[in-house]
């Protein structure tokens, strides 16, 4: 079967029941303040709805698909860091890695060479099959790759990235789907021109993707982000025909 995504975008530690064990370690959680957003609302509407491309803005891609959930990858991309739940991460890597029967790489980032030599450490230690992890070494900031991290869409039957942007604070995590496009898997990256954490949208079957109102709050209409434009730029980088969006939730 072909495989039709290289990547799996997995944050390093917030990930389902691997949050319950992170707590088990000594390392403190890291915030979770959004920077430049709006807080919390709970007076908010918790009718979702949706909204679809009207009249095109520009060019636009049926030729471009974003590979929903569950379809089949090439590997899985972590980040790496010794001092945020290494354990979690090793566990995930050794998961992915230590079944004979399955070829999914575990390509892991990493900050520096002395992180890399850690991460080699605690996943052989782990029983992790090593000659299925590629390090890739760039600058960032924090975990969080699956906020930060790059999302990969088909576009005219080639792996692309489209790049959201990520907290003014962090410009390394900002810039390092473009990084990872250029210099790890030689794809092309598209800037989306919208702010959102890739933790908070999923893409669906049949060209639909599902997010909460976070996207209408980081890019308000005040700035020119109305439904149609969103819906525009959803279809013409992700493939998205369809978006649900859903009510945002509590911060705790």
């Amino acid at each position: 079967m072909k495989k039709s995504i290289w990547l799996l975008l997995v944050c390093s530690v917030f990930c389902f029941s691997s949050i319950v064990e992170a707590q088990k370690d000594d390392t403190p959680p890291l915030s979770r303040v959004r920077e430049g957003g709006t807080p919390y609302n709970p007076n908010q509407s918790l009718e979702p709805y949706a909204i679809q491309l009207r009249q095109s803005l520009g060019p636009t891609s049926t030729n471009v698909a974003s590979p929903p959930e569950y379809e089949p990858v090439k590997g899985v991309l972590y980040k790496y860091s010794s001092t945020a739940w290494p354990t979690v991460v090793r566990d995930l890597v050794v998961k992915l890695t230590q079944d004979p029967n399955n070829d999914e790489i575990a390509y892991v980032v990493v900050t520096s060479t002395s992180q890399r030599n850690s991460a080699i450490n605690t996943f052989t230690a782990g029983g992790a099959d090593m000659s299925k992890v590629e390090f890739l070494i760039h600058p960032s900031e924090s975990i969080w790759m699956r906020d930060y991290g790059p999302h990969f869409v088909w576009e005219n039957g080639t792996l692309t990235v489209a790049d959201s942007h990520y907290y003014p604070t962090r410009p390394n995590d900002n810039f390092l789907p473009t990084r990872i496009g250029d210099d790890n898997f030689q794809m092309s990256s598209s800037d989306m021109g919208l702010y959102y954490s890739g933790g908070n949208f999923q893409p669906g079957p049949n060209r639909t993707g599902f997010i909460t109102s976070l996207i209408t709050l980081d890019n308000p209409v005040s700035q020119g982000f109305d439904d149609d434009l969103i819906a525009e730029l959803y279809n013409k980088f992700q493939g998205i025909d369809t978006l649900h969006i859903l009510p945002q939730l509590p911060f705790s």
